[in-house]
């Protein structure tokens, strides 16, 4: 016998029995992991994207300034923005992991990178050098978004004015459901 469990915001906790020889995990309706009868768990729905930018961007000195990552890699269920907001904002609610990487083709002292979560700091990172040169931040975080209005961003921060170039494999963003 193998049953869907579902956990919804009407009815509550419901489990149907069905003859599919799996188990299916459900949220409001929509399947979020299946176990089959060999044991293998896969994710379905769960959103995941990766972006980097499309083109050249300057940040100025001193100033936070969001990324613009305007190039999809992939978008698995379309919840990353790449040509207004540039910004992931997943329908599905859970924890998700965020990375991401910003770099400077030029030659800087420091360099800082942010996750925003709806508009403010959730997580930061800092990468300094003794004399002036091309730096890369990485970072990553775990962070929880609603499925409805949370959403996450990334912005740098520069101690000189410097560019950021597009389609560098140092300059991406990245998220997945866990």
């Amino acid at each position: 016998m193998s049953l869907k469990i579902n956990a919804t915001t009407s009815s509550g906790l419901s489990i149907v029995p069905d003859n599919s020889g799996q188990i299916e995990f459900q949220s409001n309706g929509t399947t979020v992991a299946t176990i089959t009868p060999t044991g293998i768990t896969t994710q379905v729905g769960a959103p995941a994207f990766s972006a980097q930018p499309s083109t050249t961007q300057t940040i100025n000195h001193n100033t936070q300034t969001k990324v613009l990552f305007g190039t999809e890699l992939f978008d698995t269920n379309s919840n990353f923005d790449s040509s207004t907001n540039y910004r992931f904002q997943p329908t599905v609610a859970g924890y998700y992991q965020i990375d991401h990487s910003v770099y400077t083709s030029t030659n800087v002292t420091q360099i800082n990178s942010a996750v925003y979560k709806n508009g403010s700091i959730y997580k930061s990172s800092s990468v300094s050098a003794s004399s002036a040169q091309q730096l890369v931040v990485t970072s990553s975080c775990l962070v929880y978004l609603n499925g409805s209005t949370d959403y996450v961003e990334i912005y740098g921060l520069v101690r000189t004015t410097a560019n950021l170039v597009n389609g560098q494999s140092y300059l991406n963003f990245n998220g997945c459901f866990l």
